[in-house]
């Protein structure tokens, strides 16, 4: 189990170019483990730091996620690292585990949300989907594979985003009770 807090995630990326994004990445790993029955914390956790080494990789090809799993080391656990690997195809690093496959989709979920600005408009996924295919093709790819291997509602997952935007706590909860750690 991962020796690390929200907390201790959130300092890591707090002066992140990719803050905002893996917050939102971090908020979709969550409701993906809650329909999957899968350890929401370490699924949360996973989101906040699959690009903590984004600024020191991002003109390195292949290093991406590699980085940060050695930044990482023993304070997160093995199916942890290999996700953070494995959510860029560039590392060669093949998805196998259901999280793997949840950190791509919620990867590409986040580019796809923040791209056509999906949680802020009345666009509906369907159309929003196809604009992005338009732009970014391999992200909408990902989004349709990853969410059919795991048996997602895509629609389900906006639609509980848009409840917790609504909600204003900024916090996905469950039974009352943030996912603080």
């Amino acid at each position: 189990m991962s020796q690390i807090t929200k907390k201790d995630a959130m300092q890591m990326i707090s002066k992140s170019s990719k803050l905002t994004h893996s917050i939102l990445v971090s908020k979709i790993m969550i409701l993906i483990a809650k329909d999957l029955h899968q350890n929401m914390r370490e699924w949360e956790l996973t989101g906040l730091l699959h690009d903590l080494d984004y600024d020191l990789t991002q003109d390195i090809a292949g290093q991406h996620g590699t980085k940060a799993a050695m930044m990482l080391g023993e304070k997160v656990s093995s199916a942890v690292s290999h996700a953070i690997i494995a959510h860029d195809s560039g590392t060669g690093c093949e998805a196998i585990s259901a999280l793997d496959k949840g950190i791509i989709l919620a990867d590409c979920l986040a580019w796809l949300i923040d791209d056509q600005g999906l949680l802020k408009s009345n666009l509906e996924l369907k159309s929003a989907i196809e604009k992005e295919k338009m732009i970014k093709p391999k992200i909408v790819q990902k989004i349709e594979l990853y969410s059919n291997m795991l048996d997602l509602s895509l629609e389900k997952i906006i639609r509980d985003l848009k409840i917790n935007l609504v909600k204003g706590s900024g916090e996905i909860v469950k039974n009352g009770s943030s996912s603080e750690s």
